[in-house]
């Protein structure tokens, strides 16, 4: 891959090229936006915890919260640059990725149903959720193992 940066003697990076900064900001979109949703969680949790309201239903509440946002966004993505845009970036990869991962897997069940049908999306949230539990399971069991 070429370089796009004019560097110094030492290697230094000195100035970046135009499409080097369009790349820096769709990574700084992204860390924006993760940082907003994951301190919209973490809001949301303690406003909640403070309310009586317990963990699981807060969870939920924010997975389907992500869910319809992402749905939403997906719907209207042709208005706006679609989802190779920055705000694309911002609100779906970065917020809503900050907020909840269940955005993303609910956007991508959401393609599988509109491409193929509900057979293949049923399968894969199911593998998600059974794989993921699992992948906890054997996680929590090595460190376990090694605390011993």
């Amino acid at each position: 891959m070429r370089t796009t940066a004019l560097r110094d003697k030492r290697g230094a990076v000195l100035f970046w090229k135009a499409a080097d900064l369009s790349v820096l900001m769709q990574f700084l979109a992204v860390g924006v936006g993760g940082a907003i949703g994951a301190m919209a969680r973490f809001g949301i949790g303690l406003a909640a915890a403070a309310r009586g309201i317990g963990a699981d239903a807060t969870l939920l509440a924010i997975n389907c919260a992500g869910a319809l946002a992402i749905g939403a966004l997906a719907a209207s993505a042709s208005t706006w640059g679609g989802a190779q845009g920055l705000v694309w970036r911002f609100a779906a990869i970065g917020v809503l990725g900050g907020f909840t991962t269940m955005s993303g897997v609910s956007l991508i069940m959401l393609e599988q149903i509109e491409a193929r049908g509900a057979g293949l999306a049923a399968f894969y949230g199911l593998a998600t959720i059974i794989g993921g539990v699992a992948c906890a399971f054997v996680g929590a069991s090595l460190v376990r193992g090694l605390a011993k």
